[in-house]
């Protein structure tokens, strides 16, 4: 995606039309979709994860 309301859009549009399937693996990927939104538009914004972070053990 190239700016973050592109992704905002794309995001919104696929989670409506996965609702409208009445899949529910797919809905239940939209419930994770949702709880991630914040980060997924974070990445389109900025192209950095928390990828390292989750790799570190303690």
């Amino acid at each position: 995606m190239p700016d973050k309301s592109s992704a905002e859009a794309f995001l919104k549009q696929w989670c409506a039309e996965v609702e409208n399937s009445k899949i529910s693996a797919f809905m239940k990927f939209v419930k994770t979709v949702r709880s991630h939104w914040s980060g997924i538009i974070h990445f389109v914004e900025t192209k950095i994860t928390n990828g390292i972070l989750e790799g570190i053990r303690l």
